[in-house]
């Protein structure tokens, strides 16, 4: 239809090699994005990560770390290995947490295109991270 934009899409890969400090894990993860309006819609895939106990969208650079600016995950822990759909829903100017609380979801698309946003698994063994990826 003219006049509308077509979503945007936004990508991350997760491993324990994006930590800081780098983490040795054999989990992996994917973080797929879809921004339509005023809500992102996400899906967080991971295969071979154990007690995953959080995941969130933080604000931070490579190499970086930094707060939480959305939550993805928060529990209920899967105990054990554990591969597959984490989480999936969509995030809405609700879901905004820190410096970003009250503001817009154009404010989080502002930050993951200037390259400011990752994403963060936290794990029981691994309670600051396990597996990490810069958002694109």
């Amino acid at each position: 239809m003219p006049g509308l934009a077509a979503p945007k899409k936004f990508r991350a890969q997760l491993s324990g090699k994006n930590e800081v400090p780098r983490v040795r894990s054999p989990a992996k993860g994917d973080l797929k994005l879809t921004v339509s309006g005023n809500e992102i819609s996400y899906e967080l895939n991971v295969k071979r990560i154990t007690s995953p106990t959080a995941a969130n969208i933080h604000r931070g650079r490579k190499g970086e770390t930094g707060p939480p600016v959305a939550g993805l995950f928060g529990g209920p822990t899967k105990t054990g290995p554990f591969s597959g759909i984490l989480d999936q829903g969509v995030i809405t100017e609700k879901s905004l947490l820190g410096d970003l609380q009250g503001r817009s979801v154009a404010d989080l698309v502002r930050l993951i295109k200037s390259g400011e946003a990752y994403v963060n698994i936290l794990t029981e063994t691994y309670p600051a991270g396990e597996i990490r990826g810069q958002i694109k």
